[in-house]
Formats: structure tokens, sequence, C-alpha cells
């Protein structure tokens, strides 16, 4: 294959430098390269094998008549170190096998173009009459010295040598009369490759004739590709042969030299991609658009499937090769038009998104190779833009989770790769930070609505972590105030977390009732002592345990009441006039979800501190038309709210004097 793809670019630099205004310098043109990269093939195996002509079986075979023993011909091998393969053959078979060797050799010289060389060597063997015939420029006189009166005649034996099976003449000898006469079956029938049957096929319809056609050329290759005993390289052959020679192509050959490299595209080979765009950059404004779109596409396609793949096995930290990947996918994304530019950047921005999350997702290498090399490559902002979110479209729409589900505080692959996501909407040169906001705010109502808090709260942290979006000045003031929603409701749940941890697991563990027995005591003055330096401790410890608590219960009752009381009401519309019921009835089930359950919250932090008047409270809150929390209640909710507020008062009450509760 890369000998293949090394040849190619020989014969593309060879057109290039050739003029090619007609079929017949074409058809020259190409049978130089074949000649010249046989020749090459030649020099690399040491062929044709010129020592078998100096075996002493060949130099008997023909210098015999200097022999004396004239009447028994045979007793000369006899007498000779011959290879086995002679051993006990007689004169005649000798000669037979020196004949199809030289007969082939022959041949081999001449498919390189070495005419001379093969004449060379045919004088060497004593074979003068051979070299004579296979000449460039054959002496055609008649008897009588009259030039070219025996062209004709030559011509037809030639023919009858080539076409005729039923001489003991080896193949190749016929091969080459054949090339010489015209006749291409004969040398077809020794081709051993596409080139070959190229080869021969203009050749021999160059020797002779009238000037050859457009049409012939490229009949020729095609035929020779149809007959390859495997579709590749032939196939690619035959693309490259008729690409090199696309000056003189009509307009029908050229569409179906497009119509090939697409379906070509389509190829499993990665190295037939790779010599396919390589092509078609190299033939620039010559090949249309949609053809050379159309190949780069499948090869970053490849490329991205190369970038996973490399990425499969691997640890936290990549290697230089998945670098280069996403390198080589920025190069050849660029030639693309804009549209399969997107479409193809953002897959693969898609997929170094994953390759992250699976090992680290706070560790955004592959991401940032991505960027940095899209940045490089496409130098437009808004392009840059655009991949940032059409990668995310990709990302959502396989992770993002649709409706509602059991409640799980698990935190799952999908749920990272739609946190992390967003990222791309905040790297530098990418920034899209209305994007950004807005993205933020309907990940979170998805995650929500499917309950799924852990991601959400997973969403928030990350945006803590990053900041770049809490600067919302001069962004629109509905997606600014959802966003100041949601951060009011992750905050207050984060600190009545805090808090209830605290309250539930911090309060020092009291003395037990024999430490309290011991303090009282006044027979043991050191046990005495120790219990008493027991309680003072519990007492100190108990008094920091009711401060901190106390700092805990404001800061999350005030979170809870900020939350609850939000200017412009929790998660309502501050613009009805835009339509957008889909997201308005997201933010009707975010409410109905979340507002309840602050409010229980809100009512047992009051419980638990033992403020049940202003647990009570809590009613007048709900009721409030101003902030309508009440509309967000199921009926089944508000009846359990009742149900707490009656223990509230009922505590309320039951904590009042007698005399109070009588008047």
């Amino acid at each position: 294959r890369l000998d293949f793809e090394l040849r190619a670019w020989s014969l593309l630099d060879m057109a290039m430098h050739a003029d090619i205004a007609t079929p017949h310098q074409a058809a020259a043109v190409l049978i130089r390269w074949l000649e010249h990269t046989y020749n090459q093939h030649l020099a690399h195996t040491a062929a044709p094998a010129l020592a078998p002509f100096d075996d002493p079986a060949y130099a008997w075979a023909y210098s015999a008549q200097d022999h004396p023993s004239k009447s028994d011909m045979d007793a000369p091998l006899r007498k000779l170190d011959l290879p086995d393969k002679l051993n006990g053959k007689r004169l005649h078979q000798v000669e037979h096998l020196a004949e199809h060797r030289i007969s082939r050799a022959v041949y081999a010289l001449v498919r390189a173009g070495r005419r001379p060389d093969a004449q060379a060597m045919c004088r060497k063997v004593n074979q003068p009459w051979r070299a004579a015939s296979i000449a460039l420029q054959p002496c055609h006189r008649a008897a009588n010295g009259a030039p070219d009166a025996a062209r004709a005649a030559w011509m037809t034996i030639a023919r009858h040598i080539a076409t005729d099976k039923t001489t003991p003449m080896s193949g190749w000898e016929r091969a080459v009369y054949g090339l010489l006469s015209g006749q291409v079956d004969p040398v077809l029938a020794v081709a051993a490759s596409f080139e070959d049957r190229v080869w021969a096929t203009l050749s021999a319809l160059t020797a002779t004739g009238p000037p050859i056609q457009e049409h012939q050329i490229v009949q020729s290759i095609r035929q020779a590709s149809a007959k390859s005993e495997t579709a590749l390289p032939a196939e690619a052959g035959h693309v490259l042969l008729l690409a090199a020679i696309l000056p003189c192509l009509s307009e029908d050959s050229r569409k179906s030299l497009w119509d090939d490299m697409r379906r070509l595209a389509d190829a499993p080979e990665p190295w037939i991609l790779r010599f396919l765009t390589h092509l078609t950059l190299c033939l620039g404004q010559h090949i249309p658009d949609h053809v050379r779109a159309a190949v780069a596409k499948s090869y970053c396609l490849h490329l991205a499937s190369a970038a996973q793949s490399q990425e499969a096995n691997l640890l936290e930290t990549p290697n230089t090769d998945a670098q280069d990947i996403y390198c080589l996918l920025a190069d050849y994304s660029s030639i693309l038009p804009q549209d399969q530019l997107v479409q193809v950047y953002s897959a693969v921005m898609k997929s170094a998104l994953y390759a992250d999350v699976r090992r680290n997702p706070d560790t955004s290498i592959r991401r940032r190779w991505c960027l940095e090399f899209a940045g490089i490559r496409f130098d437009d902002r808004q392009l840059l833009q655009t991949l940032a979110v059409n990668a995310v479209d990709q990302v959502w729409a396989d992770c993002l989770p649709t409706g509602s589900g059991p409640v799980t505080d698990d935190l799952t692959f999908e749920d990272l790769a739609v946190v992390y996501s967003i990222d791309y909407l905040l790297f530098p040169g990418f920034a899209f930070m209305d994007q950004a906001i807005s993205r933020t705010n309907a990940a979170a109502r998805q995650f929500l609505i499917a309950q799924r808090p852990s991601a959400c709260r997973a969403l928030f942290r990350k945006l803590r972590e990053d900041g770049n979006l809490l600067t919302l000045a001069g962004h629109s003031s509905r997606e600014k105030h959802e966003l100041e929603s949601w951060l009011l409701y992750i905050q207050a749940l984060q600190l009545y977390a805090t808090w209830e941890h605290f309250y539930a697991s911090g309060r020092p563990t009291s003395p037990s009732h024999q430490v309290r027995e011991e303090a009282q005591s006044v027979i043991d003055y050191e046990e005495q002592s120790a219990a008493h330096v027991q309680l003072a401790s519990y007492a100190r410890s108990l008094e920091e345990y009711d401060a901190k608590v106390a700092v805990l219960f404001t800061e999350a009752k005030d979170a809870l009441l900020g939350a609850l009381k939000c200017e412009g009401g929790w998660m309502r519309e501050i613009d009805e006039a835009q339509e957008d019921e889909s997201r308005r009835d997201q933010l009707r089930q975010v409410r109905r979800f979340a507002v309840p359950a602050m409010v229980a919250l809100l009512h047992r932090l009051f419980t638990c501190s033992a403020l049940h008047a202003d647990a009570l409270q809590v009613a007048d809150l709900v009721a409030d038309t101003r902030l309508g929390l009440h509309e967000d209640f199921q009926v089944d909710e508000l009846e359990a709210l009742l149900q707490k507020l009656r223990s509230s008062a009922i505590a309320v009450w039951g904590a009042k004097s007698p005399t109070t509760r009588a008047s």
C-alpha cells in the first residue's frame, strides 16, 4: 500500500510537469510512468537475473558447434556440474528451459521500457536475431533494398507469431511480438497486475494503427480494473490514472470519475481514504467541491473513529498519537463546506468529551486539544461558537434525560457528560455566554424534572468552580432571573443540608449518669474533680454547638426564605410576552417539585429548633398572593402541610401557661 502511494505521487508529479492536451500525450505519460515503476520493481528485486545465462548448460547450449563430439550432442551435459533441475535432461530440454527464461527476461526489460538492455542481453546469449526483432525502429527493407517495402510482411509475421498458440514458443515471447504488432491479447495473457494490463493495452494501441482516442484510454483503464482479482488497489489505481490525465478527459468521463471517487470514499480501508483525500487536495480546483467534501468527510469520520480507538484502552493521560489525530482532524475538517465541517468536528468534540468524562471529567485535556486546534484552523469566532453549540446539542441528544423518572441520587456518566459539555460554551475564543446561561438553565430544569438532584447539584458545583457565569450583567433578563433562582435554590438546599447534618451529628455527647453522680460525690475528691472537668468540657462544647447551630440555622433560614421570596417570584416568567410554552411548562413542573419541598424544609427547620410560632408563619408565606406559592402545591401536599402546621399550633398552645390558655 505504501508502495502504491509512493508510485501514485510519482505519477502525479510526472503528469503535472507534462503537457497532457491530447489523448496521445496522456497515453504517453501513463506508459512512461508504468514502465518507470516496473523498472523500479526490477531494481528492488534484482531482476531480470542474468546469472542463469552464465550457467555451464547455457554456455554449452549456444556453443555446441564448437565441441568435437558431434555424434553425441548430450555427452557434454554429463560432464558438467549442472543445477539439480537440469540434471538428467537432454540438450533440447535444456534449450527449451533457456529459451523460456530468456524470453521472460526480454519481456521484463521491454515491460520496463529498457529495449536497448533487452537487445544487449539477447546478443550476450548469442541471439542477435532476437535483438533485431525487438528493435525500436526495425529495418523493414525488401530484398531489393527498398525501405519499408517489407513492413507489411514483417507485421503479418509478428502478428502470426503472437497469436499462434500451437507453437512451442513461450507466452512471454508471444507477448513481446504481440506488443510490436498491436495484438493486446498475448500481452494480457502474461499480465500479472492491474498496471500490467493497462500498460499492455495502451502500448498495443499506440504501437500501430490510428492515433489513440480518449475513450480508448478510459476503457483500457476501466477494463483492467474490472479484471483485477481484488478490488483494491486496482480500483484506487484506475481512479489515480484517470485523475492524472484529467485535462484530456471528456465531461462524461469526468462525471464517472467523480462517481468513482465518491463510491471509493466508502471503502473501509483507512489508507484508501487517506490517499483519496490527498489526491483531491493535490488536484485542487479541478475536483468539484461536493466530491472533495465527500472524500474529506469520510476520512475525518475515520480519524474520529481512530481517535476513539486510541483512547479505548488508555489510562487518564492520553498519548501523543491521540493528540496528533485531533490535529489532523482539525486540518482535514477545514477543507469541508461549513455545514459539513460543523457536523463532523462537533462529533469529534463530543467524542473528546466522552473520553475525558470516562477517565476524569475534571481533566479536560482532550477537549482542550479539540478547541485549541479548532481555534488555529477555523479563524472565525461565529464558526467556533456554532461548533460549540452543535457539540453540546449532540451530547444532549445522547445523554440529557427527558421526562420524569424515579428519584435517584446516583450520578451517571450521562449526567456528567451533560454537565461538562457546557465547558465548550465557556472556553476562551468560543465563549458564548448567552448560550451557556440558557443551556445551564435548561439542563437544571431537565435534571430536576427527571428527579436527578445529584446531577443538578453537580451542574451548579461546576458552575461555581468556573465562575464564568456568575457575572450576568448584559445578559437576557429572563435567563438571568432563572439562573439567579437556581443559584438561590441550590444554595438554600446546601445550607439546609449543612445545618441538618451538624444538628443531627454535631451535638456533643452528654456525660453519663455515673459521671454526674461522681460530680456530686464528697467521698473521693479525685473522682469528683475528674467528673467536674468532664461536665465543664461538655458545657463548653454544648455552648459552641448551640452557637454554631444558631449560625447555621440563620443561614439556612435566610437562604430558604430568600429563594421563596425571590424578587419576581422563584422560577416565575418575568417576560410573559415571549412565546415559549415548552419552557413555561418546564418551569411549572420545577416549581411544583421544588416549592413544596423548600416550604417543608423551612417548616422542619423551625420545628427542630422549637420555634413553633415561626413555623406557623410558614402558612402566611404560602398564602401570600404576591408570591403565589400556594399555586405550586397539589391538594395532597397542601393537606400534608396543614397537618404539620396543626402540630406546630398544638405545640405553641401547649407551651403557653394555663392562665394564658384560659384567657
